[in-house]
């Protein structure tokens, strides 16, 4: 689900901590994209902020597109024992 941007001075924009956990793992995959920024408000600096035009770009292009949101969550996938893995082989 994209999520609704935040204005401050005319700048529109995400915070990475603010997304939801599979978007945040994703964008730690492909970190330098979208480019990260700081914005100082009320002399305080919000980090790890996205502008939203490059979420929504990134959203559309990689997120919407990948598969990786499937297989981010993991609390509901079997994981092979290790055992049963070396009986395998």
């Amino acid at each position: 689900m994209k999520v609704k941007s935040r204005f401050y001075r005319g700048i529109e924009f995400v915070c990475v901590d603010d997304l939801p956990a599979d978007q945040q793992l994703l964008l730690q995959a492909s970190f330098p994209y979208p480019e990260r920024i700081n914005i100082l408000m009320d002399g305080k600096i919000t980090r790890n902020c996205i502008q939203y035009a490059a979420y929504t770009e990134w959203f559309v292009k990689v997120f919407k597109t990948s598969v990786a949101p499937d297989r981010l969550n993991v609390s509901h996938a079997k994981i092979p024992s290790a055992t049963h893995t070396l009986a395998k082989a």
